[in-house]
């Protein structure tokens, strides 16, 4: 089954809060960044799953979506659900 293409990348970044950390499956950030441009919402940061560590969400107050097709493993998913506390 092809997921790719359904629009759930668009919507979740049509519906971020502005300025929001927008976390990619993979390094390369060339295809979550062209739909950014498209759709005006330059303002996101948008970063690869590997950017999830303590130091880089260490008093930070940006709001992150991560996007559906990206795995965490089971540290970086503990690392967001502390950063949000």
């Amino acid at each position: 089954m092809n997921i790719r293409g359904t629009g759930r990348t668009t919507k979740q970044m049509e519906t971020a809060p502005k300025g929001a950390i927008f976390v990619w499956l993979n390094s390369d950030l060339t295809c979550p960044r062209n739909i950014a441009r498209k759709i005006n919402r330059e303002d996101l940061q948008i970063v690869a799953v590997s950017w999830i560590t303590r130091e880089h969400l260490l008093g930070r107050k940006n709001k992150i979506v991560v996007d559906h097709a990206a795995w965490l493993d089971v540290k970086q998913l503990a690392i967001l659900i502390e950063s949000r506390g």
